[in-house]
């Protein structure tokens, strides 16, 4: 929830062209705006997995739950303040970058306990609660569970990925989680979305030649993103040429 309103702030700040800022090019409004999206998607996964767990007391509107600025992110080592400020290099850089990446620095030293250096590391630890948690409860766990409490309404995000999740066991659970670190903070480039067309791509080894949209590299690097380890298929080279790495296909481009 911090950060929906951080991005809103700067999204607005951005000019644009004519009456409405809801359908301009790719640009710097457009990306943010699906950035904001994906946290609202997070935000209704995060309750979903509560109101799995018995709270029924989840309020968004509640003024004691929305976010004061400035404020420091929780449970986050080292410490990162987040304030609003008009779109920038400077906050893009020192504050949206840092809250969203993919790994700490060198040097950091390892957080202390109740703290982590990513969101990744913040909800896989989650994760671990969770699995352990369901091991020694077993359904217990999920026992004041109210599935038609839940959100699983509509989501459409034209630059962007995930969808809803009925939360009603571990396997949900950890699905829900999974969305939230694949997008939000497990590795860089999580914000590209997946290869969906078959438009041929000139130049480029099969099958990707006849699987990849504007370029390869742009498939390959979602293969990193969302799979965490390089596409096994083929990646770009420097120039125009194309080496090809192995005859696997990359589950994650389509």
């Amino acid at each position: 929830m911090s950060t929906i309103p951080m991005y809103l702030y700067a999204s607005f700040s951005i000019a644009s062209r004519g009456y409405s800022q809801w359908d301009p090019g790719m640009g710097a409004f457009r990306l943010i705006r699906s950035i904001v999206v994906e946290e609202m998607l997070h935000l209704s996964l995060v309750s979903n997995l509560l109101v799995a767990l018995g709270d029924e007391d989840i309020r968004f509107y509640d003024e004691d739950f929305v976010p004061r600025y400035p404020s420091r992110m929780l449970h986050r080592h080292p410490e990162l303040v987040l304030h609003l400020e008009p779109c920038g290099k400077e906050v893009v850089r020192d504050v949206f970058m840092e809250f969203e990446r993919p790994e700490p620095k060198k040097g950091e030293g390892r957080p202390p306990k109740g703290q982590y250096a990513t969101i990744g590391e913040f909800y896989r630890a989650v994760g671990k609660g969770l699995e352990a948690l369901d091991k020694k409860m077993g359904p217990a766990l999920w026992k004041h569970n109210r599935l038609a409490v839940q959100y699983t309404g509509a989501y459409w995000n034209h630059d962007g990925g995930g969808d809803t999740v009925l939360v009603r066991d571990l396997k949900s659970a950890q699905n829900a989680l999974k969305i939230i670190i694949e997008q939000g903070g497990s590795c860089p480039l999580t914000r590209r979305p997946r290869c969906t067309s078959t438009t041929p791509l000139p130049g480029a080894p099969t099958p990707c030649s006849t699987r990849c949209t504007a370029t390869y590299f742009t498939c390959w690097t979602s293969c990193t993103a969302r799979r965490g380890t390089r596409c096994s298929t083929a990646r770009r080279t420097t120039g125009t040429g194309w080496s090809v790495r192995s005859s696997r296909r990359c589950r994650a481009c389509w």
